[in-house]
């Protein structure tokens, strides 16, 4: 039997791919009916046909937004649209920081030691998220992985 099960195999593939003539269909079916072994790899195959065809549907959709983003208008535009809002937030950071560290300082209930331990403490954040800033910068420009896409 497994001699005929060959020839069905060939029948399921041309099925698959819509390339089998009625009367080989007509007997793919008889056969699929009495052969379980042949029916489970017919299933199987037609799976993994409808999980490729969704597959290249998927990216098909991400090839199309890739473009999207590649030109120029639109790094552009997504760029300006990031510093806009980074200096706003920058903008509006700094001066409610201003306004608490002035209103620390100059309250005379908090002893001047405080004062000092806070602006340090302050400083020295500053300076580390300053550090992990230019570290970041300077990796990005030599990392070697930056063009592949996951």
């Amino acid at each position: 039997m497994q001699m005929n099960c060959d020839k069905y195999e060939i029948y399921i593939s041309g099925l698959i791919d819509r390339e089998l003539p009625d009367k080989e269909k007509k007997e793919l079916f008889t056969h699929l009916g009495e052969c379980d072994n042949c029916f489970v790899k017919y299933k199987q195959i037609q799976n993994l046909k409808g999980n490729t065809m969704k597959l290249k549907e998927h990216l098909s959709l991400n090839m199309d937004s890739e473009k999207y983003w590649q030109g120029i208008y639109n790094k552009t535009e997504r760029s300006i649209s990031w510093l806009l809002i980074i200096l706003g937030g920058s903008i509006l950071f700094l001066f409610g920081i201003f306004h608490v560290f002035n209103d620390f300082w100059h309250n005379p209930e908090i002893p001047f030691m405080i004062k000092i331990g806070a602006g340090v403490f302050v400083l020295g954040i500053f300076l580390l998220l300053l550090s992990v800033l230019r570290e970041k910068l300077f990796i990005r420009k030599s990392d070697k992985y930056r063009e592949i896409k996951l």
